[in-house]
């Protein structure tokens, strides 16, 4: 059940003109909100707050916290089914989403072309760039001509045809309707031209996945080799250009998932089940934790509570994988991995399908999975909460046609994407409908309501929260604060009543404006000293228009003498939260600090001292003290880290000798050495003597002996023990042996290698009667070789073995690159030995090879058979061996059968070629509609064979100029070419009609129709007629051309595309306008107001929204006056290309309840109702459809 306030003190907003905020009486009946709304209401809950659609399904995104944006990719048009990048971002106006396309330079002149953006994976995206990768390499494209946030929705609807109240200004092009329903409406496109450099290239490997860390612009990408055996983590810095490599590994096809945290220049990488972190200052990978399931992870997430990592049965964890529901389909599971002890459990809370964190202003949590989103609306536990991204709004949904799933984040809310059938309001009886992507968006209605506060932002107030959602303002100096509530925006009332009870506040909510675009709320925060405090409801939405879409916020304002947590608190303290010890971080105290408080602490707000270490004498200490700063937290509290104990378990001891003559010395001092931490903390040999006991079995020859080490009962230093083989007298040291001139491979058996020990044993111990088997060594294969860099294999002496001791380890040569595993998808004939070496050394481990490591041939292709790139390794080479044969595919032949015919649409479709097509035109029908990549305008020629003429088709004769590329199998004298028919040039019609036509003024009485189509139609038919009649050539074939609205002022005719007489486009303007005399009849009972408000003008045009508000009238298109003499109103076009012309006087009457105007019996007007259906029809490109508010709760009149 919705809340709604009724309280006096809520104030209400109306729209108009000037959109005037003004004291309405909201219901004088009631002053608090009835018991059952008070039980029924939900402190923490998600707004419906949006529904967009963008004419295209989100394929991916990725949503930047810090400026706003969205990075996306979809289809384009109907007619192009390419992927394309977009980026989207809530517009300057609050009116809409923005939608920007990536465009680069084409090799015409001043043309452009938007990005191919199939198989391509974003992973950053922000104000200037977007970064994103497929399995080659990772591609940068910077927005270069951005105009960022200043378009939008085409004109000045926004969405918002009048009549609306409570919604201000354009945030209706988001809400698109009332009564309850979202409507979403598709933003203008607008193609942004930058550039497209891949600063990271990889050979014979495929990227997995890719981080972008701002901390010190870096690209950390982790890479599969095409045997699916290893992997590699490359950190690459963008300013420098420099790669240094982080970690590898292999792990049966399995690759590291990475992912970084903010405000830091670690890595986190996930794989085969260990979860660790590349440490920037140490330059070290540390492990984490293991995670009891080992498949690929698909996704890792971290923030400063901890760890989420996805898993799955899926290999293929790119976009697509995630967008064609690969991975969905194949089990996933989240875990979760708490900071504060990296404890792991499996989540329970989502759907196991995890997609996104995100936090936003730092307070409120969004745990984001396919079918749900978990929110965490601030610090205080209670205040969690579960959207539903699948559940259908009778109100707003008539059918999905796709289960929805969630699809990103826009404007710090989240979004569930389907493919469904929406309503529209129309009549009571009948409600339209429309079908598209929609993307529902889901906000924290408390975190929406600090966002429309000055609470946050640049310059917001000094304030914190507390553990239980209480929000303390703080002074400045003596100078109370004043909170504000921002008019442009969702919030439709505000009402503040006292702490725990329905008491409205005295002038506890004032009314503001420093000018007609900010307007907003003045609410007062407790005095500081006071006992209770405030609670502040602020209702968005309105229940009159949108009763099923109401939602009402409570933000709980607090005395800040009761803020600040006691540390000294005994219920504050971490002890039991989390084991201290030398090694604690700062981020697992702040992280146990913040669970234990409910309350986010900062390293802004305590000072914590770390350096009291503990020893094994003596206890150490965590100092945790609040800065006096701090808004948060007072006093302090003290951690004991208990003194260290060493366990003898850890100990690696040096092999012992078998004529060792001090066994228990060595053994003591090797204890005392291992227990070594720093300079100041280290056991003496005193404290081992005394708190261990060990016994010794002594070796004989052709038997081991024993070394038994154990702490003794009560000891206070030390824990443990371990048993210790000593080697029998005759057995052989295997650290003495010489292998430096053995070669092993990375293949090599281990009988292999014990023939091998065997061999050097008795080469260098001739006296050796017996050889060793496989039960006396053990093999470790850690470190095969790889390309490039040398392996070596280790060799142990197996605790049971009588016959050797110790370890040794054999080096394995550095691997030469197998040419057999070369690939060359592009094989072509321009391929030569440097493009070669080139990528050669693109493949880890290779970097040096040049010319004389290989020989390389080509046997060139040709239009009538394929070739043969033959690469083979030179003898002498140190980095390649064998060879291999590429096949080179045919050369483009420009006689193929239908050559310049092509299927669009499911249309077929020719290309026409007339006397002023050029070879750019012919490049990019061939490289775009044939997939002719690799021709460019140097490898043909065109040539005229006949003139055309107008009763004639001429001929052009199309001529290889590079048989390397392109030839044909029609040949003569050694001219490879085709022969096309060709046209005389159409005209272009801005040649014709040399200047643009202004045709003024267009009647909306003319425009006949119901539907958004039909409306489109009649009004290009009205303004192709006028068009006609201000041309006045009758030469000109108006069937050839069509009509393109480009907004509500300006149009296009347009030569069909298959027009064979015409190109180009004349410009065109109009503007629709409606005699607002024409509402005469409308109004004739006046407006009824209080006497003493008769000249107030804010309050009268209140008076004229609120009674009139079921009137279809976009009220900011008229100039609103007071008559001098009458004290009537005047209602006026307030400029020459308004939507209203003409004049109306409406009588101003005294209010009384008798005579009082009853809104609801004010009927519709039918050509104002198509004059708001016209102009959404106009905006079809930014808004495609504008609801028809309907707020007569009696019966539709018409």
């Amino acid at each position: 059940m919705k809340i709604f306030i009724y309280a006096l003190t809520g104030l209400t907003v109306t729209q108009g003109g000037a959109a005037a905020l003004n004291l309405v009486d909201i219901s004088p009946k009631m002053d608090k909100m009835s018991e059952k709304q008070q039980a029924d209401f939900k402190e923490y809950e998600a707004m419906n707050r949006a529904a967009l659609t963008f004419g295209t399904k989100i394929r991916q995104s990725y949503f930047d916290g810090k400026t706003g944006y969205t990075t996306w990719s979809g289809t384009g048009t109907d007619k192009d089914s390419k992927n394309y990048l977009y980026r989207t971002k809530l517009n300057s106006s609050l009116s809409g989403p923005t939608q920007e396309v990536a465009y680069t330079n084409t090799t015409r002149k001043n043309e452009t072309k938007p990005i191919d953006f199939l198989n391509k994976t974003i992973f950053f995206g922000n104000d200037s760039a977007s970064y994103y990768f497929d399995k080659s390499g990772i591609s940068k494209f910077e927005w270069k001509n951005s105009s960022y946030s200043n378009y939008g929705l085409v004109g000045g609807l926004g969405g918002i045809l009048g009549g609306v109240g409570g919604v201000l200004g354009g945030v209706g092009g988001i809400l698109g309707g009332v009564i309850g329903l979202l409507v979403p409406n598709p933003p203008k496109k607008e193609p942004v031209t930058g550039e497209e450099i891949k600063p990271i290239e990889v050979y014979n490997r495929s990227v997995k996945d890719a981080v972008y860390n701002p901390e010190d612009d870096s690209i950390t990408y982790s890479t599969l080799d095409d045997k699916n055996n290893d992997w590699i983590i490359t950190k690459y810095y963008e300013n420098d250009k420099t790669s240094e490599e982080l970690a590898s590994g292999t792990n049966n096809g399995l690759y590291p998932i990475l992912a970084v945290e903010e405000n830091s220049k670690d890595t986190y990488f996930t794989v085969n089940g260990m979860v660790s972190v590349y440490r920037d200052s140490s330059k070290k990978s540390e492990l984490i934790t293991h995670l009891s399931d080992t498949r690929q992870a698909y996704d890792v997430f971290v923030d400063s509570q901890g760890m989420y990592i996805g898993t799955s049965d899926s290999s293929d964890t790119s976009a697509q994988a995630h967008d064609n529901e690969t991975i969905k389909k194949a089990n996933p599971k989240t875990f979760y991995i708490d900071r504060i002890n990296d404890s792991v459990t499996q989540d329970s809370q989502g759907d196991g399908y995890i997609k996104g964190v995100q936090w936003v202003n730092d307070m409120t949590k969004y745990v984001m999975y396919d079918s749900k989103t978990i929110v965490q609306s601030n610090s205080y536990q209670n205040s969690s909460y579960t959207i539903d991204g699948t559940y259908k709004n009778e109100n707003l949904t008539q059918e999905y046609h796709t289960a929805p799933r969630y699809s990103g984040m826009f404007d710090y809310g989240v979004m569930y994407q389907a493919d469904e059938t929406y309503k529209i309001a129309g009549t009571k009886a009948q409600s339209t409908t429309g079908r598209a992507q929609v993307n529902r968006v889901f906000n924290d209605k408390f975190q929406e309501t600090l966002r429309a506060s000055n609470l946050v932002g640049s310059s917001g107030l000094d304030w914190n929260l507390g553990p239980n959602g209480e929000v303390y303002v703080w002074y400045n100096g003596e100078k109370k604060p004043n909170l504000t509530l921002s008019a442009n925006s969702y919030i439709s009332k505000v009402l503040l009543t006292e702490q725990d009870s329905e008491k409205p506040v005295q002038n506890g909510v004032v009314y503001n404006k420093t000018n007609d675009k900010n307007q907003f709320w003045e609410v007062q925060i407790p005095d500081a000293h006071a006992k209770n405090g405030y609670d502040l409801y602020v209702q968005f939405f309105d229940e009159d228009k949108q009763p099923n879409n109401v939602i009402t916020s409570l933000i709980r304002l607090r005395p800040t003498d009761n803020a600040k947590i006691n540390l000294a608190d005994e219920k504050n303290s971490i002890k039991n939260e989390k084991k201290p010890s030398n090694n604690t971080k700062q981020s697992e105290i702040l992280a146990a600090l913040t669970k234990v408080t409910g309350t986010k602490i900062t390293d802004n707000d305590v000072t914590i001292n770390l350096d009291e270490k503990a020893n094994y004498d003596k206890s150490g200490e965590i100092k945790i003290k609040a800065n006096e700063s701090s808004r948060l937290v007072m006093n302090q509290q003290t951690i004991e880290i208990p003194h260290l104990i060493y366990d003898i378990s850890k100990t690696v001891f040096e092999p012992f000798n078998n004529d060792e003559k001090d066994y228990k010395n060595k053994i003591i001092k090797q204890i005392v050495n291992d227990s070594k931490i720093d300079d100041k903390i280290q056991l003496t040999e005193q404290q081992v003597t005394d708190e261990t006991e060990i016994s010794i079995n002594q070796p004989q020859p052709g038997a081991n002996g024993s070394i038994t080490i154990n702490a003794k009962p009560g000891a206070t230093h030390l824990t443990g023990g371990q048993r210790i083989v000593i080697p029998a007298r005759d057995a052989i040291d295997l650290s003495t042996l010489n292998f430096n001139d053995k070669v092993l491979t990375n293949n090599s058996s281990d009988k292999e290698i014990i023939d091998m020990v065997n061999e050097v044993i008795k080469s260098q111990n001739s006296t050796l009667t017996t050889l060793i088997e496989q039960n006396d060594i053990i093999i470790e294969r850690k470190n095969p070789a790889k390309v490039g860099q040398d392996g070596f294999i280790t060799i142990k002496a197996s605790p049971s073995s009588v016959k050797i001791s110790n370890s040794n380890t054999i080096k394995i040569s550095k691997l030469k690159y197998d040419l057999t595993n070369f690939k060359i998808d592009d094989a072509s004939n321009l391929i030569d030995k440097t493009e070669i070496i080139r990528r050669l050394n693109l493949i880890t481990g290779l970097g040096n090879v040049n010319d004389s490591d290989f020989d390389f041939t080509l046997h060139q292709s040709s239009v009538s058979q394929t070739g043969i790139i033959t690469i083979k390794a030179t003898t002498n080479s140190q980095w390649l061996e064998n060879e291999i044969n590429i096949t080179v595919p045919k050369t483009y032949n420009l006689a193929e059968q239908d050559l310049f015919k092509y299927t669009e649409s499911n249309e077929q479709k020719e290309f026409v070629f007339y006397e002023s097509t050029t070879i750019e035109d012919v490049i990019e029908y061939l490289q775009d509609k044939k997939g002719w990549k690799n021709i460019t305008e140097n490898d043909i020629k065109l040539n005229i064979v006949k003139q055309p003429s107008a009763s004639e088709e001429g001929k052009i004769r199309i001529v290889s100029t590079n048989v390397l590329v392109v030839g044909s199998s029609i040949t003569e004298n050694n001219e490879q070419y085709v022969e096309v028919n060709v046209k005389v040039d159409r005209k272009n019609i801005s040649e014709i009609v040399k200047s643009p036509i202004d045709i003024g003024r267009v009647d909306v009485s003319k425009i006949k129709g119901n539907t958004n189509e039909i409306l489109i139609k009649s009004l290009k038919e009205v303004i192709m007629n006028a068009s006609k009649e201000k041309i006045n050539n009758q030469s000109i074939d108006y069937t050839q051309l069509h009509i393109k609205l480009i907004d509500r002022y300006n149009f296009e005719i347009a030569a069909n595309q298959n027009s064979e007489a015409y190109s180009g486009a004349i410009q065109g303007s109009y503007y629709l306008q409606y005699d607002i005399s024409n509402y005469k009849n409308d109004f004739s009972k006046g407006i009824f107001i209080n006497e003493e408000d008769k000249n107030d003008l804010d309050k009268l045009k209140a008076a004229l929204f609120s009674q009139y508000s079921n009137l279809f009238i976009y009220w900011g298109e008229l100039k609103i006056s007071i008559e001098d003499q009458t004290g009537n109103l005047v209602l006026e076009g307030n400029e020459t290309k308004s939507l209203y012309s003409g004049k109306l006087i409406i009588k101003v009457n005294s209010n009384n309840n008798e005579n009082a105007q009853s809104e609801n019996n004010i009927p519709a007007h039918k050509k104002t109702k198509i004059l708001l259906w016209v102009l959404a029809a106009v905006n079809i490109m930014a808004i495609a459809i504008a609801a028809v508010f309907v707020k007569n709760k009696k019966k539709d009149e018409e």
